[in-house]
């Protein structure tokens, strides 16, 4: 039986350096058919002239190349759910353009263990962190903080997954790999996150409709830690969780989840 095809997206701006290493590493994967999904959100740098002087490499390597390109600058948010929505694969990875897949059997191992448990998505327990692939440390994040042995414990019950997601997220979401009939159904990443916090939305979201998830060991992604990083501007990435808190507040409301929602109330008094 041939294997599934996999979607890879990247959406990117203004990063064309990144992006090619970060292609590079889709190309090195082991396993095939792989789709590369390219969501170029309306870069104004060499983006589209990198990408047409790679694409002869990307299509000799047995990767099938999608590329789409938005008229204007939409963020993050919206450019994941467009590259998502048109991806052709049975699963769908997403990966940063900042961000380096470094396990060469990390699409394979990952379809595989989808596939033996059922899962409806997935991702990775570890990560490598680093300015550079060299200079990189291997960072295992925890839901509780210094305590990845408990990681078990939340990882397989979505609403206490739900409840911890409120005060950390230790899930790197370039790692996420979800199922396309998971991801039409359900959707995920909105475009109202623009670029904050869009993966912590998802990942709320997925576990208050108690979706089936599987966490693997291993770190097979490189984060980039650099100047350019979202994540960098603090007073977005604060707007943007409590954004995403607040909407998934009400939606533990209107369903009537007393407890959880009485036990956030309290604490996040603010979103009310």
């Amino acid at each position: 039986m041939p294997n599934p095809l996999v979607s890879i997206v990247i959406p990117t701006f203004n990063r064309s350096a990144l992006l090619k290493e970060a292609i590079e590493s889709v190309i090195a994967q082991s396993y095939r058919p792989i789709e590369l999904v390219i969501v170029d959100d309306g870069s104004t740098d060499d983006t589209q002239a990198m990408l047409c002087q790679l694409a002869p490499q990307i299509i000799e390597a047995g990767v099938f190349p999608s590329i789409q390109v938005n008229e204007e600058n939409i963020g993050c948010g919206a450019s994941l759910d467009i590259g998502f929505n048109c991806a052709e694969g049975e699963f769908i990875s997403y990966l940063g353009s900042d961000d380096l897949l470094v396990e060469p059997t990390k699409t394979a191992d990952q379809v595989q263990r989808m596939i033996d448990t059922e899962s409806d998505w997935s991702y990775f327990r570890g990560m490598m962190i680093g300015t550079t692939p060299a200079d990189a440390q291997m960072h295992l994040p925890s839901f509780v903080p210094r305590l990845p042995s408990l990681n078990p414990i939340v990882e397989h019950r979505p609403r206490l997954r739900l409840l911890f997601l409120f005060w950390r997220n230790p899930i790197n979401s370039s790692s996420l790999m979800i199922r396309r009939t998971v991801y039409r159904k359900y959707g995920g990443w909105k475009a109202w996150t623009k670029n904050a916090d869009c993966d912590g939305l998802l990942l709320m979201n997925y576990s208050y409709l108690r979706l089936k998830c599987t966490a693997l060991d291993g770190a097979p992604l490189f984060y980039r830690v650099h100047k350019g990083q979202v994540s960098k501007n603090s007073n977005s990435m604060t707007k943007g969780t409590n954004a995403t808190r607040l909407h998934t507040m009400q939606l533990l409301k209107a369903e009537n989840e007393s407890i959880i929602y009485r036990v956030l109330a309290r604490f996040f008094w603010w979103l009310r």
